[in-house]
């Protein structure tokens, strides 16, 4: 436990640092803004284009991955409903609450976590996961939003950003690259790579710089429960997927596993407020989730080994 407490221990370090430097003013909301729009747009989409563009997509697809991707999430978001009317949620509070509990942080929390411990392969396995996981748990969220909030009219813009965004555009790109095999330039390929390298840290840096504990007390009951749902639910559906189709546990099966015990996604918050959703509850359970997710990687880690 103590060698893979060390391995993600420096992700949650940088972590630390980022709000350690909101509080010093030495960065600020705006630069985070900014920073976070650079993440988006240019210096994500080029790791995952890269990432996914260098790898032997025969070797490392494995479809039956993707499906018990598409299923756990799918299971996820029907028990959130469930649980929900349960509870006798509001209509605009069950749609957030089912979202936070399957909508991931999987690009600036899992995927430097599991490049961290993993290394360049494990990046290649997680980015191709990406490029199915993203754009599906974006348009579950959106269905799920709609249907809550009686709002049909916003259905169609979000669905064509969610398949049209910058990182679901260079996912594709990647898998179409990969799959076509031409060899890239060596100075393209550099210059993408040097890009790209700013992404995780920076994304670190801008995650941790959000985690305030005034927003943690705000809804920590359905927060708590969402932590739960996202962190051990989920990535156990899959895990005993995995197991009950005999699959046995390659890197790229680890990847799924570490992927799906994200905390819950950041954009979320954007989500909400888009659709007639909760932010409230949404900006807790971001913090709340986060602020545990040292704990249920370890833990995830642990048990699909390094």
């Amino acid at each position: 436990m103590s060698e893979i407490f060390f391995l993600v221990l420096p992700v949650f370090i940088v972590l630390a640092l980022g709000n350690l430097l909101k509080r010093m003013k030495i960065v600020d909301d705006r630069f985070i803004a900014s920073s976070n729009t650079l993440i988006f747009k240019v210096t994500l989409p080029a790791l995952l284009f890269l990432s996914i563009s260098r790898s032997n997509l025969k070797a490392v697809f494995d479809w039956r991955l993707v499906a018990i991707i598409f299923a756990s999430v799918f299971i996820v978001a029907v028990l959130s409903f469930i649980t929900a009317k349960l509870l006798r949620l509001s209509p605009d509070i069950t749609g957030t609450f089912a979202m936070n509990n399957f909508r991931g942080n999987y690009a600036n929390m899992g995927l430097p976590v599991f490049f961290y411990v993993f290394g360049q392969e494990g990046l290649m396995y997680a980015s191709v996961l990406m490029a199915f996981i993203v754009p599906y748990v974006s348009m579950l969220a959106i269905i799920g939003l709609s249907i809550t909030s009686g709002d049909r009219t916003k259905i169609a813009p979000m669905m064509k950003n969610a398949v049209l965004n910058p990182l679901a555009i260079a996912c594709m790109g990647g898998l179409l690259y990969s799959y076509i095999g031409i060899p890239m330039p060596a100075f393209i390929s550099k210059s993408i790579s040097i890009v790209s390298d700013v992404t995780l840290p920076l994304a670190l840096f801008c995650v941790g710089s959000t985690i305030t504990l005034e927003s943690m007390k705000n809804d920590l009951f359905l927060s708590s429960v969402s932590s739960l749902f996202k962190m051990i639910i989920g990535p156990a559906i899959a895990f005993f997927m995995l197991k009950a189709w005999g699959i046995e546990m390659s890197i790229g099966a680890k990847a799924l596993v570490v992927l799906l015990s994200s905390p819950s996604g950041t954009v979320n918050y954007v989500f909400a407020a888009a659709m007639g959703g909760n932010t409230r509850l949404t900006a807790s359970t971001i913090v709340t989730t986060h602020s545990f997710s040292i704990l249920t990687f370890i833990m995830w880690i642990m048990i699909v080994g390094v």
